[in-house]
């Protein structure tokens, strides 16, 4: 049981799917800045300082274009992130610097490597140093899915068309010739088959590893993260990660027996609980990179997270969003998207729930 004096939300955790080890993420950006200097010239303090400056608004860049909705944690860690910008490169080189005299100005363009991984840690977290006593559970119960079949329903329909035609007759002694309407009628028949839907059923799996991969994001935003079967018992079985699991083997969503009743036990719970994460990631077909050889695998991934105490109101979505994980062998590359599709979505869903002031 959880410490009654605290209030917090509870983090279930189960992904379904099967993880490997993944690169460290890192991604390059370029940004130029522009700086004025007195004195006696420009100096090396100065041009530090141009690409310092350069390399803050990479930065700030990369968050406006690729993390939007971690842009208000940005704002809450800037002058952090600012006072120490070059450890969160890999790496960084000048790729473009030109000196005006007549202005006193020094312009320099850089490329950078930024440490994606130490960035998003330090966006999550927001620089906040939150007591145990107000950290916050959520339970979530993730499956990742790989498509087993595909029944296609057809709806079949049939025309038939009747034609009547003439033809010239010959008399073989008076070579007299006669028209005459011919009596045969010649009958056609058209079929046409018209799809109406098809019925997919998934092949669904658990791993441990997923788990961790998504836990870890939660845990760096100062969240408890909780299994989902240590829960079971306590719900007395109203949250059954056995039937997330069946209704996600036919489709994309929960039935309402299925959401209803684990809202419901979480919500009866001795200690409150005030969310519930749900969602898919999907294993798309296997693919060649063509430039490495190496296997190349998409996973879509579709989450929201659910307000235990508002009837399951929905207050973080994310996705469909595609991510892609590359590997010499398909078990490597699906293991890589995976991880890499569990720790965006995390980090998407934290962002916007720190965005509403939610912990």
């Amino acid at each position: 049981m959880v410490n009654n004096a605290s209030k917090v939300m509870i983090i279930v955790a189960l992904f379904i799917g099967v993880l490997g080890m993944s690169p460290v993420l890192a991604v390059e950006q370029s940004a130029t800045a522009k700086i004025s200097y007195g004195g006696w010239g420009l100096d090396s303090d100065e041009k530090k300082e141009a690409e310092q400056a350069a390399l803050r608004k990479a930065i700030e860049t990369y968050i406006a274009e690729v993390q939007q909705a971690h842009f208000r944690n940005y704002k809450k860690v800037k002058a952090e992130i600012d006072k120490n910008i070059e450890s969160y490169f890999l790496d960084y080189v000048v790729t473009d610097a030109n000196e005006d005299k007549d202005d006193d100005t020094y312009e320099v363009t850089v490329r950078g490597t930024i440490n994606e991984p130490m960035l998003m840690a330090k966006l999550i977290s927001s620089g906040d140093e939150v007591d145990i006593s107000k950290q916050a559970y959520l339970t979530f119960v993730f499956v990742a899915r790989e498509i087993a079949e595909t029944t296609s329903t057809t709806n079949e329909s049939t025309s038939n068309t009747k034609s009547q035609g003439k033809g010239i007759a010959q008399s073989g002694t008076d070579e007299t010739t006669e028209t005459f309407k011919s009596k045969t009628e010649t009958a056609s028949i058209k079929t046409e088959n018209k799809r109406i839907s098809d019925v997919i059923s998934y092949r669904v799996a658990t791993a441990n590893e997923v788990d961790v991969a998504m836990g870890n994001v939660f845990t760096n935003a100062n969240y408890l993260v909780i299994d989902a079967a240590m829960l079971e018992e306590e719900t007395d079985y109203l949250l059954d990660v056995n039937s997330f699991i069946e209704d996600y083997q036919t489709g994309n969503d929960l039935s309402s027996k299925t959401k209803g009743n684990a809202l419901k036990g979480l919500r009866g719970l001795e200690d409150p609980i005030d969310y519930m994460a749900i969602g898919t990631l999907d294993i798309d077909e296997q693919q060649t990179n063509e430039q490495t050889g190496m296997y190349r695998i998409s996973v879509s991934v579709t989450g929201q997270i659910l307000s235990v105490r508002h009837r399951g109101a929905a207050v973080a979505k994310v996705g469909p969003v595609q991510y892609f994980g590359e590997g010499p062998t398909l078990t490597v590359a699906k293991n890589n998207a995976l991880k890499l599709a569990a720790e965006e979505a995390a980090q998407e869903l934290v962002a916007m729930l720190s965005g509403k002031n939610i912990r």
